[in-house]
C-alpha cells in the first residue's frame, strides 16, 4: 500500500506543465484561474445538494443526488489537479482521481435508468360527472328532507307544548292527551324509520354504481381531505385489501409525470389542482405502485359546490390508458423497425445495381479486349497466307510464314483454353487429377511451356530450386499452369531485357512458390483485385501486353481447388511484383511412374486407311492434306449419315470424327459404329471443338477412344496414329 501511494504521489520523469510548450504568463494564469474557478463552482454544488438533502430526509432518490454530488466533486478535482500540475506535476495522481471520476460516473447513469412506462387508457368524465351531480342530488334530497323533518318535529313539539299546557289547564282532558301524543309520536316514528330506509338504499345505489365504474373516482372535501373512492382507485394505487387511513395512501406509491420519471408535485396532482378551482382535462401521469402494476392515467375533473356557491370538495376521473400506451409504443417500434427494414433493404438494392453496373462495365471491356485478342493473330496469319499465295515465294518466306501462323494459332488456342478453364471453374464442373507431384518437375514442364515467350521478350529467367523435392498433392497439368501463368504475367507486364526470378522453399507444412519481376509493378489500389477475372492494370489503346485479364484470376482459383493460397505484392507502380504460391507439403514418399521415360521418340505410325468426318470442309480438306503427307490413304464425309455409309463402304483403319455434324451427331455416329461387329475395335477419335470435361465424358461413354480438341496439335495426332497396334 505504502509503495503505491509513494508511486500515486511520485514526479519524478514528469516536469510541472510551466515547462510543457510555450506557455505565456498570461495563457498560463487564464488556464489555472479557470481551472480554480470551476473547481469552486463543482465544489459548492454538492454542498448545496448535501444541505437540501440534510434538510429534506424524506424526499425519494436519495442515492441519486448523492452520486451526482460525488461526481460534480470528483470532476472539480480534476480541474484542481489540472492547475496543480503547473508546479507539482503528480499525473499519476490526476489520472487515478479521473479514474474515480468516471466510475462515480457511469454509477451515476445507471442510477438515473427510468422505468418504462406503462401505457393506460381513459375514457370520456362526462358519464361521471353525470353520475356525481345524480348522487349530490340525492344528498340535497336528503339535506331537505331532514330540515324538513326537523321543522315538522319543531312544529311537532310546539304542538305538544300548546298541548302539554292545555293538559296542565285542563286535567280532566289529560289521557285523551296523551293517546293522541302517543300516536303521534309512534307515526313520526315510522315515518323517520321509512326515511332512514330510504336513504339507505340510495347511499348503496350510489357506492354499487361508483364500483361498477372502471375508472378511478376519488373526491376530498374543502379541506383536501380524501372522503370518497371506488374499488377501481385501490386497484390503480396497489392499495392493499384492508382498510387504511386515507393519509397513509401515499406510502404505497409513487406519482410521476408522462415521462415516468419525474415525481409529481403536490401541486401538480389533478386532485389539488382541480379543488384550487382548475378544471383539469385529460392530464396524463403515471403511478408506480409498490405492490402492483405500473400503470399510465388520463386523469380530469374539477371543484363542485352547492346550491349557495359554497366549495364542498373537488372530484376526479382517472381513466387507464396503459394498454393504448403500450399499444402506441409497439406501433412506433413496428413502424421504426420496417423503416430500417426498408433502408436496408434499398441499400442492397442499391449496392446490388452498382454490382450489375460494375459487371456489365467489366463485361463490355472483356468483350472489347475480347475482339482485340482474336483479331491480334488473325493479322498475321492473314498475312502469312497471303505471302504462301505469292508466286516465287522462297523457302525463308515459307518457312517464316509458318512459324508465324504456328505461333499465332498456338495464341488462340491459350486464349480459347483459358475461356473454358474459367467457365469451368464458375460452373464448378473442373475436374483435378491428384498425383505426388515433385514441384521441381511443376517449374521443369512450366518454364517448357514459358521459355519461348520469355526468350522473345528477351527477359533473363532465374530459377531457385530447393535442394531437396518437395512434394505436394496436386494436378501436375493444372500446377505446371500456375506456374506457367505467373511467368507469362511476369514476362508480359516487363521491360524487355528484364530478370524474372523464381524460387522454391519450404515453410514448415507449405510450399512457397514465388515469381518476381522488375516490371510495371501494381497500384495499391489494383493489388485487392488483381486476381479477379477479366481485370487488368492501366494500359494504353494499343494493349501491347495482350491477354484478357483471367489469367491471374485461373491461377487463384487453381491454387484454392489444392487447398493452397496465393498473394500479390508490389512496391508501387514501376517496382515490380511479387506473386507467393503456397501449398501443403505432402510427406509420404513418392510413388513410382511406369510408362515411357521423357523424351522418348513417339513410335512412328504405319500407313493407315482413315475417314476423316467433318461438316467443315475447309478443316476436312485441310486434315486429309495433312494426313496423306505423312503417308495415309484419305476419304471424308461431311455429315453422320452419309460417314455412316462411307464406313461400310471404305472400311477405314482409323476414323477421326467431329461432334457438331448435321443431321446426327458424331456422338450418335460412334454409338452406332460400335453397334457394327466390323468397328467394335476400329479407332475412334473425337476432333470437335467441344472440350470441356462433360464433352469428354460424353466421348468416352460413346466409345471414342480418344478426345482431342481442336484446333488439334499435329504432334498429337501424330503420337496418336503412331500408337495404334499393327493389324
Amino acid at each position: 500500500m505504502f509503495d503505491f501511494l509513494s508511486k500515486l504521489f511520485d514526479t519524478s520523469g514528469f516536469p510541472p506543465r510551466w515547462r510543457c510548450g510555450a506557455w505565456t504568463p498570461a495563457h498560463g494564469w487564464l488556464n489555472i484561474l479557470s481551472d480554480l474557478g470551476v473547481w469552486l463552482a463543482y465544489l459548492a454544488i454538492p454542498c448545496v445538494l448535501g444541505y437540501f438533502i440534510l434538510r429534506r430526509k424524506d424526499f425519494p432518490f436519495r442515492l441519486v443526488f448523492v452520486l451526482f454530488g460525488a461526481f460534480i466533486l470528483a470532476c472539480g478535482s480534476t480541474h484542481l489537479m489540472e492547475a496543480i500540475i503547473f508546479w507539482w506535476p503528480a499525473y499519476r495522481l490526476a489520472g487515478v482521481i479521473k479514474l474515480f471520476t468516471a466510475v462515480v460516473s457511469w454509477w451515476t447513469v445507471f442510477a438515473l435508468v427510468p422505468v418504462i412506462p406503462v401505457a393506460l387508457a381513459m375514457r370520456s368524465p362526462e358519464e361521471l360527472e353525470r353520475e356525481v351531480v345524480q348522487r349530490r342530488r340525492a344528498e340535497e334530497a336528503l339535506q331537505r328532507s331532514h330540515v324538513e323533518l326537523e321543522e315538522r318535529v319543531r312544529e311537532r313539539t310546539e304542538a305538544l307544548a300548546v298541548a302539554n299546557r292545555t293538559l296542565q289547564g285542563e286535567i280532566g282532558e289529560r289521557k285523551q292527551a296523551e293517546e293522541a301524543l302517543q300516536a303521534a309520536h309512534r307515526e313520526l316514528e315510522g315515518r323517520v324509520a321509512e326515511r332512514t330506509a330510504e336513504l339507505a338504499r340510495a347511499n348503496e345505489f350510489l357506492q354499487a354504481l361508483l364500483e361498477s365504474i372502471q375508472d378511478g373516482i376519488v373526491a376530498c372535501d374543502a379541506d383536501g381531505v380524501l372522503n370518497l373512492f371506488n374499488r377501481a382507485t385501490l386497484e390503480f394505487h396497489g392499495l392493499p385489501p384492508e382498510s387504511i387511513p386515507v393519509d397513509r395512501w401515499a406510502e404505497h406509491y409513487d406519482l410521476f409525470r408522462a415521462d415516468g420519471t419525474t415525481p409529481l408535485t403536490r401541486e401538480e396532482v389533478p386532485l389539488f389542482r382541480a379543488l384550487r378551482g382548475e378544471r383539469v382535462q385529460g392530464v396524463e401521469m403515471v403511478i408506480a405502485p409498490v405492490n402492483g402494476r405500473i400503470r399510465t392515467l388520463l386523469a380530469s375533473g374539477q371543484a363542485f359546490q352547492d346550491d349557495r356557491g359554497n366549495k364542498l370538495g373537488a372530484v376526479v376521473s382517472m381513466h387507464d390508458v396503459t394498454e393504448r400506451k403500450e399499444a402506441e409504443a409497439a406501433i412506433r417500434e413496428a413502424q421504426e423497425e420496417l423503416e430500417a427494414r426498408v433502408e436496408q433493404r434499398t441499400a442492397e438494392l442499391a449496392r446490388a445495381v452498382e454490382s450489375l453496373r460494375e459487371a456489365d462495365r467489366r463485361k463490355d471491356e472483356f468483350l472489347a479486349m475480347l475482339g482485340h485478342e482474336l483479331r491480334n493473330p488473325l493479322a498475321p496469319i492473314r498475312n502469312a497466307l497471303s505471302i504462301l499465295r505469292m508466286p516465287g515465294a522462297s523457302a525463308d518466306d515459307l518457312l517464316e510464314s509458318s512459324e508465324t501462323i504456328d505461333r499465332q494459332v498456338e495464341q488462340l488456342v491459350r486464349l480459347v483454353d483459358d475461356l473454358l478453364d474459367v467457365s469451368r471453374i464458375m460452373h464448378g464442373t473442373i475436374e483435378l487429377r491428384k498425383e505426388r507431384v515433385d514441384l521441381a518437375e511443376v517449374v521443369a514442364r512450366a518454364m517448357e511451356t514459358m521459355r519461348p515467350a520469355i526468350d522473345a521478350h528477351g527477359h533473363e529467367l532465374s530459377v531457385a530450386l530447393p535442394p531437396e523435392p518437395i512434394y505436394v498433392d496436386g494436378d501436375l497439368i493444372r500446377l505446371a499452369q500456375v506456374v506457367g501463368n505467373l511467368l507469362h504475367n511476369a514476362s508480359k507486364y516487363t521491360e524487355r531485357a528484364s530478370r524474372i526470378f523464381l524460387s522454391i522453399v519450404r515453410d514448415g507444412d507449405a510450399a512457397v512458390v514465388r515469381v518476381r519481376d522488375q516490371g510495371m509493378g501494381m497500384s495499391a489500389e489494383l493489388i485487392p483485385h488483381v486476381f479477379d477475372v477479366f481485370v487488368q492494370g492501366e494500359r494504353s489503346l494499343a494493349r501491347s501486353q495482350g491477354g484478357l485479364g483471367i489469367g491471374l484470376s485461373l491461377v487463384r482459383s487453381l491454387v484454392k481447388l489444392h487447398g493452397g493460397s496465393v498473394e500479390a505484392a508490389s512496391p508501387g507502380p514501376g517496382l515490380g511484383s511479387e506473386f507467393i504460391v503456397r501449398l501443403p507439403v505432402q510427406i509420404k514418399a513418392p510413388r513410382p511412374t511406369g510408362g515411357q521415360p521423357n523424351g522418348a521418340a513417339p513410335p512412328v505410325a504405319e500407313p493407315r486407311r482413315i475417314l476423316v468426318v467433318d461438316d467443315n470442309v475447309d478443316a476436312a480438306k485441310s486434315l486429309a492434306r495433312l494426313l496423306r503427307r505423312w503417308g495415309h490413304t484419305v476419304e471424308m464425309s461431311h455429315d453422320g449419315l452419309s460417314a455412316l455409309e462411307a464406313a461400310e463402304s471404305y472400311r477405314p483403319e482409323v476414323v477421326l470424327l467431329d461432334i457438331g455434324l448435321p443431321g446426327i451427331d458424331g456422338y450418335e455416329v460412334a454409338r452406332r459404329l460400335r453397334a457394327n461387329p466390323d468397328f467394335t475395335t476400329t479407332p475412334l477419335a473425337a476432333i470437335t471443338g467441344y472440350g470441356q470435361d462433360d464433352d469428354q465424358r460424353r466421348s468416352r461413354e460413346a466409345g471414342f477412344n480418344l478426345h482431342l480438341t481442336k484446333p488439334v496439335d499435329p504432334t498429337g495426332l501424330m503420337d496418336f496414329l503412331g500408337s495404334l497396334r499393327p493389324d
